[in-house]
């Protein structure tokens, strides 16, 4: 039908060819399908031109309408793809949705304020799938490979512990004493009772990490380093203010640490959404690259 309508306005096939981009022969034939779709002659052809006939006139302006229509339909999608509308549905882990992220989330608002924003906090990694999770943001590494993660930020990893309980215990100097300790176990590393160090003469160590308590909330891990409960690996960027303030202490300063990344995880095809690719963007863009230490190397958990 808009093949047809193209016919008319251009007043012939060989016109109507150039304009669509075609063979000739090829819109002849499609008009001659829809002439026998319709059972009727649409236009009276010579070798030098082609008419509207009778029945050919009134069909056109029930076609030109439609086209028309359709243009219109096809220009407004376009225009809503464009722009992002709708709910944009979040994942993360608590103590990024109650501190850095909340930032981001207000400066995309401001940004798209026709896009809602339902915000899923929780520190398990939680199926996007049947939660409907367009976007999660995950500090680690991914575990499922089925989704598509985007490096987001690095950010520097410390063992702490607090001033009372080294007042008790006494303060590490080597790796070798850090088994004397109880540990506060953050299950969401990949492996969270083994860790590689890097030790002030440049060798690899491999530590053990044994204790009572286990959770996969860094919230609760740093809450738990703050009592005196044990001694912890922790994101830097959590405890940047316990460290400043003196609530924290870090230990074994001269080894090399490992690096976490911060990544937004999603389902393939989501990040087409002009909504979700945008906040991934904003991401980015906002989140701090975790403030790395510089480090002579970058150690990693034991896999």
């Amino acid at each position: 039908m808009a093949i047809f309508a193209v016919v008319v306005e251009a007043g012939g096939f060989t016109a109507a060819a150039k304009r669509l981009g075609l063979a000739k022969s090829a819109v002849s034939r499609q008009v001659s399908l829809l002439e026998d779709h319709v059972g009727a002659q649409l236009l009276a052809r010579t070798t030098r031109r082609s008419s509207l006939t009778e029945a050919g006139a009134g069909f056109y302006e029930h076609a030109r309408r439609l086209v028309a229509e359709a243009d219109a339909a096809f220009s407004e999608l376009r225009g809503q793809a464009a722009k992002p509308t709708g709910v944009l549905r979040i994942a993360a882990p608590q103590h990024l949705g109650q501190g850095p992220l909340v930032q981001v989330i207000c400066g995309f608002r401001a940004l798209y304020p026709d896009v809602e924003i339902e915000l899923v906090l929780d520190d398990a990694h939680i199926d996007l799938v049947a939660h409907n999770i367009d976007v999660a943001v995950r500090v680690g590494n991914l575990r499922d490979s089925t989704l598509i993660a985007r490096k987001l930020a690095t950010s520097e990893v410390v063992l702490c512990a607090s001033p009372d309980l080294l007042a008790r215990r006494g303060t590490p100097t080597h790796h070798s004493q850090l088994r004397d300790y109880d540990w506060i176990i953050y299950t969401l590393f990949q492996t969270p009772t083994r860790l590689r160090l890097v030790d002030p003469r440049g060798r690899r160590v491999t530590v053990r990490m044994t204790g009572p308590i286990r959770t996969n909330s860094g919230a609760a891990n740093q809450a738990l380093l703050r009592a005196g409960a044990g001694i912890s690996l922790i994101p830097r960027f959590l405890v940047e203010d316990d460290l400043a303030a003196g609530d924290l202490v870090c230990l074994l300063t001269d080894y090399g640490v490992e690096t976490v990344t911060t990544q937004a995880v999603f389902i393939p095809g989501r990040d087409l959404l002009p909504k979700v690719r945008l906040f991934i963007d904003l991401l980015a863009e906002r989140l701090d690259a975790g403030r790395p230490g510089k480090q002579t190397s970058t150690p990693r958990q034991d896999s």
